[in-house]
């Protein structure tokens, strides 16, 4: 199962096997979310994304003819692979603040969908921590002459991990508190 924002996915779906510049799908981003963003912060998050689904063989990269830009297009494999859906961090914060006068008691099911989407939130970056402690412990039996620099690595790592759980616990009791209500 691969991550990806719902809006990345809809550019690409709507593209299907047709280059798009970096460019163009900044534009569409944008399009999308009516908001500022700079085109720095923009690109980042366009390029982390990006370069996942590269490397998973979802999507690939070549020069456009008669262009130096670099296209990317989906491949045979975005119509058969299993996605989930992450908002970007600008998508899950375009809506302004609620007024004073408009904030009401959260229904419960709004409490347990926020601690469910908290929950899963951890649960992903939790899970892509221990792929990073294994692979350091990996890295170990091919580099040994690394070995300091890779037990440092895999200690914060491992740390990252056991807070990530910590978290996790936390927000299962409270869904479990909060569904007893």
């Amino acid at each position: 199962m691969i991550t990806i924002s719902p809006l990345l996915h809809k550019v690409f779906s709507s593209h299907l096997h047709s280059f798009l510049t970096l460019k163009e799908i900044r534009l569409q981003l944008i399009d999308s979310v009516n908001r500022e963003l700079s085109t720095e912060e923009i690109n980042k998050i366009i390029y982390r994304q990006i370069n996942r689904l590269i490397r998973h063989g979802i999507i690939c990269k070549e020069q456009i003819k008669n262009s130096k830009n670099m296209g990317y297009k989906t491949t045979e494999k975005f119509a058969s692979v299993e996605f989930r859906f992450k908002p970007f961090a600008f998508e899950s914060s375009m809506n302004e603040p609620p007024q004073a006068s408009e904030i009401h008691e959260a229904p419960q099911a709004d409490i347990q969908q926020k601690l469910k989407h908290q929950l899963t939130q951890y649960e992903i970056d939790f899970q892509s921590s221990i792929a990073e402690s294994e692979e350091y412990k990996n890295l170990l039996s091919i580099v040994p002459e690394l070995r300091k620099t890779l037990e440092k690595h895999y200690k914060v790592a491992r740390e990252h991990s056991n807070k990530l759980l910590g978290k996790i616990t936390a927000v299962k009791k409270l869904i479990e508190e909060q569904a007893a209500i």
